[in-house]
């Protein structure tokens, strides 16, 4: 009695298309909060999610030409400012990472503060520099690459004089 029964062509469809559709509504609002939220504040409110501190990037979309503001976590190793580009251990890389391969200027809002920065990838040393303090402060960083099965990039963000 306690059970719905739902239809032979409901049954048949896996129930995973539904979990990760809402899933991605759900992401894509959260998201959409925490950017206007830490617009609003100037950081008040959304600098930082637990240990891990944010910042707001906005890149040139790669195909729209369009301005893509993400809410990400930066780790700052002396005077450098980076980005881990895990995509929560996907395989493929996050969307701003892309932006940023075909076109590197962009901006950066910490706090209060705006400035243009142009990306570049890490070298060696700036790597295991930036790694170490990123799994420092969010371990989790470990299992992502370990799930990625692919290096997982890391971008400096230079400022633009």
């Amino acid at each position: 009695m306690g059970q719905i029964q739902r239809g032979a062509e409901e049954q048949s469809r896996p129930a995973t298309w539904r979990r990760s559709a809402w899933r991605r509504l759900l992401q894509r609002t959260l998201t959409s909060l925490h950017i206007a939220c830490y617009r609003a504040t100037g950081g008040i409110i959304g600098h930082r999610l637990g240990p891990l501190p944010n910042l707001l990037l906005t890149t040139t979309g790669r195909h729209s030409g369009k301005p893509r503001t993400t809410a990400l976590t930066y780790i700052r190793v002396g005077p450098l400012l980076a980005l881990v580009a895990s995509n929560f251990g996907s395989r493929t890389a996050p969307h701003w990472y892309r932006n940023l391969e075909a076109r590197p200027e962009a901006e950066v809002q910490l706090k209060r503060k705006r400035w243009q920065v142009r990306a570049r990838p890490t070298t060696m040393e700036e790597r295991e520099a930036i790694w170490s303090a990123a799994l420092s402060i969010w371990p989790a960083w470990e299992g992502y690459a370990q799930r990625a099965q692919r290096e997982i990039p890391i971008v400096i963000l230079d400022p633009i004089a």
